[in-house]
């Protein structure tokens, strides 16, 4: 720039878009200050000029306004106008220096007045002034989405907050709740994201959570905050909000998925979540107690069917939770003593209850007393702690020893647990059994249930084709609680359709149980396959399954679970 030119001296003509030192150019002191005053004022984000000390010497029009004015910010430290963010987007204790921070290269998210912001040096050599040390770019960000997106604090898929912030906004709410201020916490789980992900590809799956993310998203208030804690777990943060609003916000959710559908090339899915409700009060948990008990009371809604939900209670939950350790250690006790035992149930025709198809083998246990316990009571307790594989075994064990010994061509079927399904040994070990103890593959058929066999269907289709090679039988159990039934039923080798017994018992009296007894029974036989029905007490409701032409009954009618001998 030319001094003696006629133009006025400090005119910007055009925008600069290139650095350059102007030390060369021979400006006096105070002309320097003019000429970065100057360019500082002709750009829309606020410069700060810092001293040694992080004081600010100056500020241009956009970085006064965002400090808080001229007046608020000049001669004061840059640590006493900032506050720290964290990466969710909520203002934090300064816990280090900004000014240090800022001098070490860090890109620092702060909260001001008008929301947050990033800031940032651009030139940390101390100036011809000796008094000025560093220039400072303080850029205004829109929201604190885009402070979590800058701060690494978004989930990159679906575009909402990851886990790490979501528990550094539990942490805050935590410390606004010793105040009085009271949160609500939801812990959401998707049913059916696994299908979707092995079925349609990992495109498919994607869209999923995308849409699902944006019906949770539009049923909360503008404070509330949503996360996504796994690969198919939401969680929610809902700010000064009740119990009871916490519950009403997670009904409102529940009915907008339940009348969702997810489309992809052509299928049509309808999907469901289980939902566990927590209240952040005074009590004093931490984060991740929190995030545990919202996560237990999820897999307690959703051991009870989709779409449910359940809120935690800290006294009864620590009394389930000593209740299943007990528990824990009277399975662990009873198979060490061979105290667990074989039943069994018979499975008839329906049109003739004395001609026998096969039983049903159900597991048993003898208390120390020598008395049977309910499987409600140890079987949640053995899924809980991871001890149904090792009960499978020991079921598969025990019968295939018993129709060894017999001399008669009686078939049973034995249930497979979920965790059993998923591991591989489990289909070697019961090859190997067979081959040990040389009982016909014919004799024994294996009961997969429907949310079992569709949760791990590659899984399921292993393990099916093995043994189905060899010649057992398969029973698809509880048909028609799950929700991808008919998509999916086509691709399972099974041989059998066990009707949900919560369908057969009620059907006489509802008319949507009896259509769904009805369609289920025609789409098997369309697709060759056998039907039974399950939980038949009464020959009223024997007569009305023989005449919708469903081919084998289990239930009180024919016989109570027996002894197996």
């Amino acid at each position: 720039m030319n001094p003696t030119s006629s133009e006025p001296k400090w005119a910007v003509p055009t925008p600069l878009s290139t650095l350059r030192d102007i030390s060369a150019l021979g400006l006096g002191r105070e002309e320097a200050v003019k000429l970065c005053q100057l360019l500082a004022d002709n750009t829309r984000e606020g410069v700060i000029f810092l001293d040694r000390q992080g004081q600010i010497l100056m500020a241009n029009a956009t970085g006064s306004t965002l400090l808080g004015g001229s007046r608020q910010c000049l001669g004061k430290p840059l640590n006493n106008l900032l506050q720290a963010m964290s990466p969710d987007g909520y203002q934090c204790s300064v816990q280090e220096s900004l000014f240090k921070r800022l001098c070490g290269g860090e890109t620092c998210t702060v909260a001001l007045s008008h929301g947050p912001a990033d800031l940032y040096l651009i030139h940390s050599r101390q100036l011809n002034t000796k008094s000025a040390y560093a220039v400072a770019w303080l850029r205004k960000l829109n929201s604190p989405r885009e402070a979590m997106l800058r701060a690494g604090g978004l989930d990159s898929l679906t575009g909402f907050a990851g886990r790490q912030s979501f528990e550094n906004a539990l942490s805050q709410a935590m410390e606004r709740a010793q105040s009085g201020v009271s949160s609500g916490l939801l812990y959401i789980d998707l049913y059916h994201f696994k299908v979707v992900n092995e079925s349609c590809g990992n495109d498919a799956g994607d869209e999923l959570l995308k849409q699902v993310a944006g019906i949770f998203v539009s049923c909360l208030r503008g404070k509330d905050m949503l996360a996504r804690l796994g690969s198919d777990e939401f969680g929610v943060l809902l700010s000064d909000c009740s119990l009871s609003g916490a519950q009403q916000m997670a009904s409102r959710i529940v009915k907008k998925v339940e009348s969702f559908r997810f489309r992809w090339s052509g299928q049509e899915l309808a999907i469901g979540v289980s939902i566990g409700v927590v209240a952040i009060n005074d009590e004093g948990e931490s984060a991740n107690q929190l995030l545990a008990a919202a996560n237990a009371s999820c897999n307690v809604a959703k051991k009870s069917g989709r779409n449910r939900i359940k809120v935690y209670h800290g006294d009864a939950k620590m009394k389930a939770r000593q209740e299943s350790m007990q528990w824990l250690s009277k399975i662990q006790k009873a198979i060490a003593e061979d105290r667990f035992v074989l039943y069994a149930q018979p499975i008839v025709e329906t049109a003739n209850l004395d001609r026998h198809h096969h039983s049903e083998v159900l597991l048993r246990m003898l208390d120390e007393e020598g008395d049977l316990v309910s499987p409600g009571q140890f079987i949640p307790a053995a899924e809980q702690f991871g001890l149904m594989e090792e009960l499978d075994r020991l079921v598969l064990r025990k019968v295939l020893a018993f129709m060894s010994e017999q001399d008669s061509e009686q078939h049973y079927a034995v249930n497979v647990s979920g965790a059993s399904l998923g591991d591989s040994k489990f289909c070697d070990y019961a090859c190997k059994m067979l081959d040990k103890t040389g009982v016909n593959p014919h004799r024994i058929q294996f009961e997969i249930t429907e949310t079992a066999a569709i949760s791990s269907r590659r899984a399921a289709l292993e393990f099916m084709r093995e043994l189905g090679d060899r010649g057992c039988k398969f029973f698809l159990d509880d048909f028609g609680r799950g929700q991808s039934s008919l998509a999916y039923l086509r691709d399972l080798p099974v041989h059998y359709i066990k009707i949900d017994g919560l369908f057969v018992k009620n059907m006489l009296r509802d008319a949507k149980d009896y259509a769904m007894v009805s369609t289920i029974n025609h789409l098997a036989h369309v697709m060759g396959l056998q039907t039974v029905a399950e939980y038949v007490e009464s020959e009223e409701l024997r007569q009305a399954l023989e005449e919708l032409g469903v081919d084998f009954i289990q239930g009180y009618l024919v016989s109570r679970p027996e002894p197996l001998k």
